[in-house]
C-alpha cells in the first residue's frame, strides 16, 4: 500500500506591483459613485443601477454595469461529461451504489440516475493499488480501493475508520466491475462550494474579504471584495499565489491601478507561528489590515460577465 497523501497543493508565485497613486485619494472616487449608485437605486430611477465602477475581466477597466448583487458564497452545480478512457475503475455494490475512480485521483459516487464528484481528502497509491478517502453525507469515512494483480482488477469499498492505510483485511465489500463505456453514459456532476480565506478592515473602515473554492488546487476561483460592508465589490485580479507557510499574495486591481495584497490564510499555523503581516501596498506604502469576521449582513456586488 503505497503512502496517503494531502490532495490540495497549491504553488507558489512571484508578483509585483509599481504606481504612484496613494491609497485613499484612489479609493475615494470609487467609494462617492457608490453613495451615488445606491442613492438612485433607492429612488428608483432608471438611470445607472446597483452596480459600481471596478473592472471586469483580468486587465480592461469597465463602466458601472459591469458588477451586479450576487452570493459569491453560493455553492454552483456543473454537470460533468465523463470520457470512458479517464475511467481508472468503476464498481458497483450490493445496494445497487456505483463507485468510479476517475482520471486517477477524483471520485464519482453514486446511481444509475446519476453520478455525483466526491470531494478526496487523502489518497494512496502503489503500483498495483489505489486508495481514495471521502466522507460520506452523514459524516462516516469511506474508502474506495481497486487492486491489480495476476488475476485482474478488484474494488472494494469500506465505510468506518481503518486501522491501517487502506481498508483493513475482512473489512470492505467486493464490488461488481462495470464497463468504463456504460459510466460514459451516465449523467454526472460537481459542486464547488465557497468559504472566506480572510478577511480584514482598512483604517478607513472599509473591508476587504477573500472567497475562495473550498477545494481545488488553483486560484482561478479566487475572488477578492473591496468596499464597506453593504457593497462588497469584487476586484479584479491580476496574480494570485501563496508561499508553502500559507501566506497568499495577490496583485489587486484598484481602478486600473495595480495593488499588492498580503495575508496569511488561516491565521497562523505550525510553518509561520507569528502568522501576517496582512497588507494592502500601493507604492511601497503598506496599510495594516486588521483581520476578523465579516459584518452581519454583508452584501456582494460581482463582475456579471
Amino acid at each position: 500500500m503505497g503512502f496517503r497523501i494531502a490532495v490540495d497543493d497549491r504553488s507558489k508565485t512571484a508578483h509585483a506591483t509599481t504606481r504612484r497613486d496613494k491609497l485613499p485619494f484612489m479609493l475615494a472616487k470609487r467609494w462617492l459613485g457608490v453613495a451615488a449608485t445606491l442613492l438612485v437605486a433607492c429612488a428608483g430611477k432608471s438611470e445607472g443601477s446597483s452596480a459600481i465602477g471596478g473592472n471586469a475581466g483580468n486587465n480592461a477597466a469597465t463602466g458601472p454595469s459591469s458588477l451586479s448583487a450576487c452570493d459569491p458564497l453560493a455553492a454552483i452545480t456543473t454537470p460533468v461529461q465523463l470520457d470512458a478512457s479517464q475511467v481508472v475503475a468503476a464498481g458497483r455494490a450490493k445496494d445497487g451504489s456505483l463507485y468510479v475512480i476517475y482520471n486517477r485521483d477524483s471520485l464519482f459516487v453514486g446511481s444509475d440516475e446519476n453520478l455525483v464528484e466526491r470531494i478526496v481528502i487523502g489518497s494512496g497509491e502503489s503500483p498495483s493499488q489505489t486508495d481514495l478517502d471521502y466522507t460520506d453525507d452523514d459524516g462516516t469515512p469511506v474508502i474506495v480501493e481497486v487492486v491489480r494483480d495476476g488475476t485482474g482488477t478488484h474494488m472494494a469499498v469500506a465505510r468506518g475508520m481503518q486501522k491501517s492505510k487502506g481498508i483493513d483485511s475482512g473489512n470492505g465489500e467486493p464490488l461488481t466491475l462495470v464497463d468504463a463505456a456504460l459510466i460514459a453514459n451516465l449523467s454526472a456532476s460537481t459542486t464547488q462550494t465557497f468559504e472566506i480565506d480572510f478577511a480584514a478592515s482598512l483604517p478607513d473602515g472599509r473591508e476587504l474579504v477573500v472567497i475562495a473554492p473550498s477545494h481545488g488546487t488553483g486560484y482561478d476561483q479566487f475572488r477578492v471584495f473591496l468596499g464597506p460592508p453593504n457593497a462588497l465589490a469584487q476586484q479584479a485580479v491580476t496574480n494570485f499565489g501563496s508561499s508553502k507557510s500559507g501566506q497568499r499574495f495577490a496583485t489587486v486591481m484598484i481602478d486600473g491601478a495595480p495593488a499588492d495584497l498580503t495575508y496569511l490564510a488561516g491565521g497562523p499555523s505550525a510553518l509561520n507561528p507569528v502568522g501576517g503581516p496582512s497588507t494592502l501596498t500601493v507604492t511601497g506604502t503598506a496599510y495594516p489590515l486588521t483581520e476578523g469576521p465579516v459584518p452581519a449582513g454583508a452584501s456582494y456586488l460581482c463582475f456579471s460577465n
